[in-house]
C-alpha cells in the first residue's frame, strides 16, 4: 500500500478554540474509521496571535 503524506494548516478564531477542539475531536473519529493515522499536531500559539495557523499533519 502507497503512503500519502497530508499537512493542513488551520486558523481558529480567537476564543472559539473549545468549538474547534469538539469538532476537531469528531473529525478525527470518522478519519480513524478510514484508516488515517495522525502523525504529529502542532500547536503554536503565539501564531495564532500574529494571524498564523495551526498545523496538522496526516
Amino acid at each position: 500500500m502507497s503512503c500519502l503524506v497530508v499537512t493542513v494548516r488551520l486558523w481558529v478564531k480567537e476564543g472559539r478554540f473549545s468549538e474547534f477542539a469538539d469538532f476537531e475531536a469528531g473529525a478525527f473519529e470518522i478519519m480513524a474509521h478510514h484508516g488515517v493515522e495522525i502523525v504529529s499536531i502542532v500547536q503554536d500559539h503565539a501564531q495564532t496571535l500574529s494571524a498564523a495557523p495551526m498545523k496538522r499533519i496526516f
